[in-house]
């Protein structure tokens, strides 16, 4: 009966050695892997990055936080955001209107304003239309209760006249 438990207890010591040399191999073929691959880099550099940010920006608001963060970009969602109820349908310009040359100075980093996952994160429960996807289908199914105009563009879905504007949120229908 005692030999039994010395096997035991045997093999319980090999299993947990086994265990700890195999967990110390995979962190260093982790870590080799992530060498070699400027991607991984980035990521743990990005992830380093933001958590100096909150170090440093303790003291603000979260909103003053995201928008030192990520600049004109949440600026540009929050003044939407702001101008529509939350069961609006919002129709959002092409990545052109971002870059035309007579309004370049004006939105100094528009980056993914015009991607439908970064409007989807920033507006829901909102529901958005890029302009890409505006045909008549989109239109039976969800019609528009706002546009968003930047540097002219998405004028003409409106039914009435609008200022020349860089920029605005309009709804389709005055009150």
């Amino acid at each position: 009966m005692k030999r039994k438990n010395e096997l035991g207890h045997r093999w319980a010591l090999w299993r947990f050695v086994l265990c700890n040399v195999a967990g110390v191999v995979a962190i260093l073929l982790v870590l080799w892997v992530m060498a070699g691959h400027s991607g991984y880099t980035y990521a743990v550099q990005s992830v380093i990055g933001d958590h100096d940010f909150i170090k440093e920006h303790r003291g603000l608001a979260l909103e003053e936080r995201f928008a030192a963060k990520l600049g004109t970009r949440y600026t540009y969602f929050r003044k939407v955001k702001e101008s529509t109820p939350e069961n609006a349908v919002i129709w959002l310009p092409s990545q052109n209107a971002f870059f035309k040359e007579a309004y370049a100075d004006k939105f100094h980093s528009p980056h993914c304003s015009y991607r439908k996952t970064s409007a989807l994160r920033f507006l829901w429960p909102r529901k958005v239309v890029l302009q890409k996807e505006y045909d008549s289908v989109l239109a039976e199914k969800f019609p528009l209760t706002h546009v968003v105009v930047v540097s002219g563009e998405g004028a003409s879905l409106l039914p009435y006249p609008i200022p020349d504007t860089t920029f605005g949120v309009f709804p389709i229908e005055r009150e």
